[in-house]
């Protein structure tokens, strides 16, 4: 992907977020905790934020959740991913 694709999606992206940021503050509070799968999240956020080509999926879905959690403040992010499981989960550290 070029840098100038990438820049476009992190915009784009963050202009959705800014749109969204209700939505994800609601998932937080009804959730009441600490970690999230991308799944919760992704399902929380904008459908064009859902449609990133599978191949680009996993950088670009981090890109996203990170920048959720930036923008509602909750804290840092940790990445953790469950040996053998196949899941990949993002830790909010208060």
């Amino acid at each position: 992907m070029l840098r100038s694709e990438v820049a476009l999606k992190i915009t784009q992206a963050k202009e959705l977020l800014e749109k969204e940021r209700s939505r994800v503050w609601d998932l937080f509070n009804s959730r009441r905790a600490e970690v999230l799968t991308m799944d919760d999240i992704m399902d929380a956020l904008h459908p064009d934020l859902k449609r990133a080509e599978y191949s680009e999926r996993d950088s670009y879905i981090e890109l996203v959740i990170r920048a959720v959690f930036y923008l509602v403040g909750t804290g840092t992010v940790e990445k953790v991913e469950i040996p053998g499981s196949g899941k990949t989960y993002f830790g909010i550290k208060l």
